[in-house]
């Protein structure tokens, strides 16, 4: 789906604004122990060896201790002590759903741009990652900074691709999606936090998706994500399949 230049232009000036107000305090600034899971606006490499760990995935193999794994067989991490820039791994729901109008596509990509204006201030490695029924992709934020991106809408997310988003270390990890295909929020949750990160969830919606004014009975419904045609009884102010 296009999106205009121009649009990205007006959400990123939003964000702007917004990011202009305060820190989110999406990342805390503390002495790590661990290279590359700091959350400080610090940069630069350690001298100082702390501890060792095991391999987890995402990790930068340039700190795996190979003696130790021609001894064990096993991917071990050294540990170091350091104040170090914080890393984000931010993922995006690309299903229908998130393009439902005009004002809730605008407000996705409104906190897309103040996430990115928060990690600026803080010198944060960022990734990017879209998910779909189209599957995982990596998406380079310079696109975002450049306001040049083409992406490609799916039916639907589900735990499956979720599961596939490789979420590094200690990183600070933000989901904007309406969450509408995630039966249990809880296990998204416990993906989530997997590898000591801290978690924000971010739900962006319009009030048009919760007006039912004016409508009772036997009403047809055409779903968002997979564009099939639903009949829903309302009454009540229930909703009954």
């Amino acid at each position: 789906m296009k999106i205009t230049k121009d649009e990205l232009k007006n959400c990123h000036q939003s964000a702007k604004k917004t990011a202009s107000l305060g820190n989110l305090n999406l990342f805390k600034k503390v002495r790590s122990s661990y290279l590359g899971s700091v959350i400080s606006n610090n940069t630069g490499n350690s001298i100082e060896f702390h501890d060792q760990r095991s391999y987890y995935i995402g990790d930068d193999p340039r700190y795996i201790n190979w003696n130790a794994y021609a001894r064990t067989d096993q991917l071990i991490m050294k540990i170091f002590k350091d104040e170090r820039a914080p890393m984000l791994d931010l993922v995006l729901d690309l299903s229908n759903s998130m393009f439902y109008d005009q004002e809730k596509r605008l407000k996705f990509f409104e906190l897309i741009y103040v996430t990115l204006e928060e990690s600026l201030k803080f010198n944060a490695s960022v990734r990017i990652y879209a998910i779909s029924s189209n599957g995982l992709e990596l998406i380079n934020h310079k696109q975002l900074l450049s306001y040049k991106l083409d992406i490609r809408l799916g039916s639907g997310i589900n735990l499956n691709i979720l599961n596939e988003v490789p979420l590094r270390y200690g990183s600070t990890r933000i989901l904007i999606s309406d969450l509408l295909d995630f039966i249990d929020p809880s296990i998204v949750l416990k993906k989530l936090v997997n590898y000591s990160g801290s978690v924000h969830i971010w739900a962006p919606f319009t009030p048009l998706e919760n007006d039912l004014s004016g409508v009772s009975g036997i009403v047809e419904f055409l779903d968002a994500e997979s564009n099939n045609k639903i009949k829903v009884n309302i009454g009540d102010d229930q909703l009954k399949l």
